[in-house]
């Protein structure tokens, strides 16, 4: 089938793969969703609080469902300071991370950085890994499917921090990434698997890159 997909809806998921990854996983199984079928969906799962999970099985069937949607492109950052701590920001009520729409024509990468120092006012931004990017569905005045690209940084300018409050952010904290109870924390179901992804960064993996920065200055 080859790439797997998950596509969120508030806290649920559409996941797209074969039948056999995901036996006995899945709250519902599909082989291909029409657009009528799709939204009729999304009018069930609104009123449900338990997360579900609707595997969608036909070889290459996300392709036409991003079809049914808008598609948006964001750019945001996982950001480690140089004491190893995580930047987690508090946004309308949840945990999240800083990101948000790409310019036109602006690269991935740019764009992920641009946001983190506009939300946070943290600086000397170097990205030292690519996480993977999460797809998210909502509505504004269309249907739109919001593909965020993650990237892991360093900032090694972040004394002056703080939330970009035009952004309804109200704060921003720095967290010890090994003491984060990813699903304790009141986020959204995407940003966790961006955090779980952080989390499997190590503190060496961290402190490998500055390392390396420290021993390029010295040359």
């Amino acid at each position: 089938m080859g790439q797997k997909y998950e596509i969120f809806f508030r806290r649920h998921v559409f996941v797209f793969a074969p039948k056999e990854e995901f036996e006995g996983k899945a709250d519902a199984v599909r082989s291909t969703l029409s657009l009528e079928e799709t939204l009729g969906l999304f009018e069930r799962l609104k009123k449900l609080r338990r997360p579900r999970t609707i595997l969608i099985t036909k070889p290459n069937a996300y392709q036409e469902f991003f079809g049914y949607f808008k598609m948006v492109e964001a750019g945001g950052g996982g950001v480690f300071n140089t004491k190893g701590r995580l930047l987690l920001i508090h946004r309308l009520g949840n945990w999240d991370l800083p990101k948000g729409k790409l310019n036109k024509r602006e690269l991935p990468e740019m764009g992920a950085i641009r946001e983190v120092e506009e939300e946070c006012n943290v600086h000397k931004l170097r990205i030292i890994q690519e996480l993977p990017t999460t797809y998210h569905i909502y509505y504004q005045k269309k249907w739109c499917l919001k593909r965020t690209h993650w990237y892991a940084m360093i900032s090694e300018k972040f004394d002056e921090a703080k939330p970009q409050l035009e952004e309804d952010i109200d704060r921003i904290k720095w967290v010890k990434p090994e003491k984060l109870n990813v699903e304790k924390l009141d986020t959204y179901a995407s940003i966790r698997t961006v955090l779980h992804e952080l989390k499997r960064l190590s503190a060496n993996t961290v402190d490998k890159h500055l390392h390396s920065e420290s021993n390029r200055e010295l040359r």
